[in-house]
């Protein structure tokens, strides 16, 4: 009877250990980024530079956008400081098709002035060639200065 009860015990502490891992590991796959060098949304994934990365200028920019982003392979980013100030603009250039629902591959680079600011954005936004409201759509990147 006794052998029976540590069997059971057994039985059952290892089922609880089991199902420990188990529950660990689906909350680990769910809060780790798959990439951590880059960030995305589901318009645009930049991965150059990363998120709070120290800069300094010229800034190359590096990353993916959908087609829709661009309007004759070109659409506007431009970087601010904290306060929202902006210090410099440029534009991404299409490496691609972008006539395309798609991601298309981007590059561009940014000359800015980075006065006594210690942080601030890249400011990527959408072509929006109409102007209106509805069609406006931007992604902040934070970074920091050197």
């Amino acid at each position: 009877m006794k052998k029976f009860i540590f069997f059971l015990l057994g039985l059952i502490l290892g089922m609880a250990i089991v199902w420990g891992i188990a529950i660990s590991m689906q909350c680990n796959t769910e809060t780790t980024p798959a990439k951590p060098t880059q960030l995305t949304t589901q318009s645009i994934t930049v991965t150059r530079p990363i998120a709070n990365e120290e800069i300094s200028p010229p800034i190359s920019i590096e990353g993916t956008a959908k087609g829709t982003w661009f309007f004759e392979a070109v659409a506007p980013v431009k970087i601010v400081d904290e306060k929202g100030l902006e210090l410099g603009s440029g534009s991404l250039q299409a490496m691609g098709d972008w006539m395309t629902e798609d991601f298309v591959p981007f590059k561009g680079k940014i000359s800015f002035d980075k006065k006594t600011s210690k942080t601030g954005f890249l400011i990527f936004e959408k072509s929006n060639p109409s102007g209106l409201k509805e069609n406006a759509e931007e992604f902040k990147l934070p970074v920091n200065f050197q």
